[in-house]
This record gives structure tokens, sequence and C-alpha cells, in this order.
């Protein structure tokens, strides 16, 4: 069986942009996509990977701007609804 699920933290870091959480198992994957707007610099793309616990996310994520460069790597902490 396939025990892969999705959620899309909405809004998460910005107005109108959607952050998609792959949750297989116990392992969580952030392909990189769009996460914030940066006004100088535009669309702001997050990646990353973690585990999942019952509810608690732990994550450690990357913010960055394609060809510009990025923010060191962070752990972030998502519990679910």
């Amino acid at each position: 069986g396939n025990n892969t699920v999705l959620y899309k933290a909405k809004n998460l870091y910005g107005e109108g942009y959607d952050v998609v959480l792959v949750v297989n198992g116990s392992n969580v994957t952030v392909s990189e996509h769009p996460a914030w707007y940066h006004d100088e610099y535009g669309d702001v793309y997050v990646t990353g990977e973690g585990t999942i616990s019952g509810k608690e996310m732990t994550l450690t994520l990357t913010h960055f701007i394609p060809g510009v460069g990025g923010w060191d790597a962070a752990t972030e902490v998502l519990t679910l609804p």
C-alpha cells in the first residue's frame, strides 16, 4: 500500500503562497517551490525534509532565491491541526 499523504500549509510564509508537504511513513519532503515574496528579489523558494511524529513535523528547510542565493538551513516545527 501507498501511505503517502500530501498536506498544504496555506499562506505559511506569505499570503497566496502555499507550502506542500509530502509525508511518506515518518518522512516529510518539501519539494522546491515558491513560498513567499521578497520586495527586492521576487519569489523566494523553500525546499527541505524532515520527519513526522504524531501531529508534529520537524523540518530542516532552506529558503532561497534562484540564481541569487539563500539563507542558512533552519529547523522548523509545524504542528498539524
